[in-house]
C-alpha cells in the first residue's frame, strides 16, 4: 500500500538543502549497478541490462566516465548474464567484478556468484573460479591488499566469508554462525560490509520477514521486495564470530550499502519500498553504533513498480562529493523495460 514501515503518528518536513547533478547511464533497460573509482580518477560502472526479447536475461554492460559522472560511454559487453553487480578497484590495479549468476535457463548450472577481473580498465574481462554460493552487495579491500566479502549460505543462521589473497583470482571460504535474537526471524540475504578504522567488520543484512500475503503476483512481489528490514552485525575477530543482529531500518527499507567516508562518517544508502519511494541515505558519526535515521537524505524519486528501483552504490570523489548510482522505475506506464540506471552527484553534510 505504500505505508508499510511508516510511523503515521509523525509529521515529516522536507528541506531542500543540497544541490545535485543527475545523469542517466545508457538506455532504458539498464538496471542494478556497480561502480568503482580508479586511481586515475576515471569512473567505471557496470549495469545489468534487461533484454525482454531474449528470455528475460540480464546482460552485464560496462561504462566509463572521465568527467566525474556527467557523461558515460559504453566500453564493454563481457558476455556475462547476471544481476546485482559490484565493482572494486583492487591493489594490483585490476577491477574486480562480482555478479549474481542469474541465468536460469534449463541448460545452465547456476553458480550463485560469478567473479571476473579486468586488467585494462574494464574493456576486457576474465572469469575467475567462483568461491561458492552467495553474492555480495560489495567487496572489502583490506589495507594489506587482500579482498573479502560476505554472502549467505543455504542455512538461515550461517554466514559465508570469502577471502582472496591474489586480488580476486582464487578464493577461500569459511562459514560462521549468526545467533539471532528470539524476536527476529533467522532469514537474510543481500549483505554489504565494511572494515572500520579499529579493525572491526560491520555488515548490513537484508532481514526477511515472515510472509503474510497470498500467492498472487502482487503479494509475491511484496514479500520478496517490500516485506523486509535491515539489521546490522559486527565482528571483532575478522569474521570468526558475530554479534547478534540489531535493527537498522524500518520495514520496506532495504538494499543497504555501507560506505566509509574520508572524514570518518559512515554512510548507509538504501531504498524505500514505502512512500516516499526512492533511494535514501543516512549517516553515523560513531562507527555505526547509532544512525541519524530522523534526518534521511532522499537522493532519488521513483514510481513503485512494485520493484525495479533501488540497489544504490556510492563512491566518494576527490573533492569530497559523493556519486550514487541506483535503479529507478521511470516508465511504469509504458511497455517494458520500465527501469533505468542513473547517478546523482551530491554533497554530504558538514561534520558537526
Amino acid at each position: 500500500t505504500g505505508y508499510a514501515g511508516q510511523d503515521l503518528q509523525r509529521v515529516v518536513r522536507l528541506d531542500r538543502t543540497h544541490a545535485a547533478v543527475r545523469t542517466r547511464v545508457g538506455p532504458r533497460g539498464n538496471y542494478k549497478a556497480g561502480m568503482a573509482l580508479c586511481d586515475d580518477g576515471r569512473l567505471v560502472l557496470t549495469v545489468c541490462h534487461r533484454d525482454d526479447d531474449h528470455r528475460g536475461l540480464f546482460a552485464i554492460v560496462v561504462y566509463e566516465s572521465n568527467d566525474l559522472g556527467l557523461n558515460w560511454q559504453e566500453i564493454a559487453v563481457p558476455g556475462i548474464n547476471g544481476k546485482e553487480p559490484s565493482l572494486t578497484f583492487v591493489a594490483d590495479g585490476a577491477i574486480l567484478m562480482t555478479v549474481q549468476d542469474a541465468d536460469f535457463s534449463p541448460d545452465h548450472k547456476n553458480a550463485g556468484v560469478l567473479i571476473a577481473r579486468s586488467t585494462d580498465g574494464g574493456h576486457n574481462w576474465t572469469l575467475c573460479e567462483p568461491p561458492g554460493f552467495g553474492y555480495p552487495r560489495n567487496v572489502i579491500l583490506n589495507n594489506d591488499g587482500t579482498v573479502l566479502f560476505l554472502a549467505k549460505t543455504d542455512s538461515p543462521d550461517q554466514l559465508l566469508l570469502c577471502r582472496s589473497r591474489d586480488h580476486g583470482v582464487t578464493w577461500s571460504n569459511n562459514i560462521h554462525e549468526i545467533t539471532w535474537p528470539p524476536d527476529m526471524r533467522a532469514r537474510f540475504g543481500e549483505i554489504s560490509a565494511l572494515r572500520l578504522d579499529d579493525g572491526r567488520l560491520l555488515a548490513a543484512l537484508r532481514h526477511c520477514l515472515p510472509p503474510v500475503f497470498g500467492d498472487d503476483e502482487v503479494s509475491h512481489s511484496a514479500r520478496s521486495h517490500a516485506f523486509a528490514d535491515t539489521v546490522l552485525i559486527e565482528s571483532s575477530d575478522d569474521g570468526m564470530s558475530w554479534s547478534q543482529p540489531r535493527q537498522l531500518t524500518a520495514i520496506g527499507e532495504v538494499h543497504v550499502e555501507l560506505s566509509k567516508l574520508r572524514d570518518g562518517l559512515l554512510l548507509a544508502t538504501y531504498v524505500n519500498y514505502h512512500l516516499p519511494y526512492g533511494v535514501h541515505a543516512i549517516f553515523s558519526e560513531d562507527n555505526g553504533a547509532t544512525w541519524d535515521i530522523d534526518h534521511p537524505f532522499q537522493l532519488s524519486c521513483s514510481v513503485f513498480g512494485p520493484c525495479n528501483n533501488g540497489w544504490p552504490v556510492t563512491v566518494q570523489l576527490a573533492d569530497g562529493s559523493l556519486l550514487t548510482a541506483y535503479a529507478a522505475n521511470a516508465f511504469p506506464n509504458d511497455g517494458p523495460p520500465s527501469m533505468v540506471c542513473e547517478v546523482v552527484r551530491w554533497t554530504p553534510p558538514a561534520r558537526r
